[in-house]
């Protein structure tokens, strides 16, 4: 986000760098999936989360490829329907890996409350629409695509900040 300038006056102001912004936050089209799993990590814990994605992940592969593994003994009309369910448990276990990669890092760090500061001040706001984009998940690798595209944007960013601080 930009600073404020005449440009955009309305666009809160990012760089204050207290609690409270001076401006009310705008409400995100999409999740920022590094943000969902510090609420989640937030809600419920860091054991439950760990647990869910620690074993929810490799459960989904390891299900989704025995079902691609039997699939090859059955016959047409079963082997196109296992096909598919094999692949799109494969596709869940990749929207899960980001989320499972994110919690060991929030846990590690112990910084889950400082990356969402605003929302966990806020969170009977944030916390009900996180958990309605939580539906996200179903939808094949684009979790996993989000979470590469926000990664980028942020290494771009911070990459410019860099840039700008050294060329100033």
């Amino acid at each position: 986000m930009q600073p404020n300038t005449p440009d955009t006056p309305n666009t809160p102001n990012t760089a204050n760098t207290t609690t409270e912004p001076t401006a009310t936050v705008p409400q995100e089209r999409i999740m920022n999936v590094r943000k969902m799993v510090a609420i989640d990590l937030l809600i419920h814990g860091k054991r439950f989360i760990l647990i869910e994605f620690g074993v929810g992940t490799p459960f989904m592969v390891a299900l989704g490829a025995f079902i691609l593994w039997r699939a090859s003994a059955l016959t047409d009309g079963a082997f196109i329907g296992a096909l598919l369910l094999g692949v799109y448990l494969l596709s869940l276990a990749c929207n899960y890996l980001p989320l499972l990669l994110y919690a060991i890092t929030f846990v590690r760090r112990g910084d889950a409350a400082a990356a969402v500061r605003y929302e966990a001040a806020h969170l009977a706001k944030y916390a009900p629409w996180y958990g309605k984009q939580q539906m996200l998940l179903f939808i094949p690798f684009l979790v996993l695509a989000l979470a590469l595209w926000q990664e980028w944007q942020a290494r771009r960013a911070g990459s410019e900040r860099r840039e700008g601080q050294h060329g100033a």
